[in-house]
């Protein structure tokens, strides 16, 4: 009897519980069906910026780093070995032809006066030998050997002069002298390198490498602009190398610069922006308006849809040169036409939108109530 009541219990149990079990599954399933029946929910537009592309000139460019360069550029060297007795100072502007580096010519400068005397004797000797050979009292060897010792004499007196000058460094041009470590009382042996001497002229110049693709529209006296820092200037193609590099195949060209800014100096770098090419004109629009992908680079353009609403439609472009804070459009935009700027990354083809400048995209007033819904 116990156990026949044990097994009544326990079904009654598994009963109720199939019972609410079933009860829970067929609330959840009308639930389900209900959603399922019931109209989508509206579409929620996505807040944007709308901007119209515009047009701007544009030419085909490169960017290379040049180097800037006096127009002319020298070590200073002694040719003859000595002991420094003056130097100009590191640093100092200098005129042309002024003293830069004196050396020790003491011991030049006595054999200087003593080869002067033997010249004044050579030269007495010579005349009276002459005059004794005209009244036949000395033989013509006699002449012949005052002539040669007067010349001797003569030379002797050109070498130490030569020697003295050779001693005595004055400035070629007008430069600027850079940080010497040679000093007074210094024993410099032939050839040794005292300092650099940077010309002071009204222009520089500016070296830089053009690639092939862009080397066969540079002439002389093209324009290019020199970037350095915020700052930009233009100068002007002076020459161009003969021949490119063998292994980068770019050409070498020099630019002239004038006036010089006090800032740059030689050995400096600044960004070299070439244009070149025919010049033309494309749409260009907003930096923050270009998406790119992997294999693509493409743009969101406002436009209605058949219930008027406004709609972001991607559209593939090719893009050229950064002007300014725009991006220029070589393909597949025109001018005029409206973009979606800020807010882009949000945007899927197709998606609705609510711009601030939907008047500017052609929105009416009335369609921009519809969108905001």
């Amino acid at each position: 009897m116990n156990r026949l009541a044990v097994w009544m219990g326990s079904f009654l149990v598994i009963a109720i519980v199939i019972g609410i079990g079933g009860t829970l599954g067929w609330i959840k399933y009308t639930e389900i069906a209900a959603a399922a029946a019931a109209p989508p929910p509206p579409e929620s537009p996505i807040a944007v910026s709308v901007e119209s592309s515009t047009s701007v000139d544009y030419r085909y460019s490169t960017t290379v780093i040049g180097t800037v360069l006096a127009p002319r550029s020298i070590i200073l060297s002694n040719e003859i070995a000595g002991t420094v007795t003056y130097i100009v100072k590191s640093g100092e502007q200098v005129a042309e032809n002024q003293k830069l580096v004196e050396l020790d010519a003491s011991v030049e400068r006595a054999r200087l006066i003593s080869a002067k005397a033997r010249l004044k004797i050579s030269e007495s000797t010579l005349q009276r030998t002459r005059q004794a050979a005209k009244n036949r009292a000395v033989s013509e060897l006699e002449v012949e050997e005052a002539e040669s010792a007067n010349s001797q004499a003569a030379a002797e007196i050109v070498e130490l002069e030569a020697i003295i000058a050779k001693k005595t460094l004055l400035a070629p041009f007008p430069s600027r002298i850079g940080l010497c470590n040679t000093h007074i009382g210094q024993f410099l042996s032939s050839g040794s390198q005292i300092v650099t001497l940077q010309s002071l002229e009204g222009f520089i110049n500016v070296d830089f490498m053009v690639p092939q693709s862009a080397a066969d529209f540079v002439e002389v006296g093209n324009e290019v602009k020199l970037v350095d820092g915020q700052e930009t200037f233009v100068a002007t193609v002076a020459a161009i190398d003969a021949q490119a590099d063998r292994s980068t195949r770019n050409l070498m060209v020099r630019a002239k610069l004038s006036p010089v800014p006090k800032h740059l100096l030689p050995g400096d770098s600044v960004r070299v922006l070439v244009e070149y090419g025919p010049a033309m004109k494309t749409a260009a629009i907003p930096v923050v308006a270009l998406r790119r992908a992997p294999m693509k680079s493409f743009v969101y353009v406002a436009e209605k849809d058949s219930e008027g609403k406004l709609r972001a439609r991607e559209r593939q472009i090719k893009v050229g040169q950064m002007i300014g804070e725009r991006f220029s459009v070589l393909s597949g935009l025109d001018a005029g036409v409206d973009v979606i700027a800020d807010g882009s990354f949000k945007l899927r083809d197709g998606a609705l939108i609510n711009s601030a400048g939907a008047a500017k995209a052609g929105v009416q007033p009335a369609d921009r109530e519809t969108v905001g819904k």
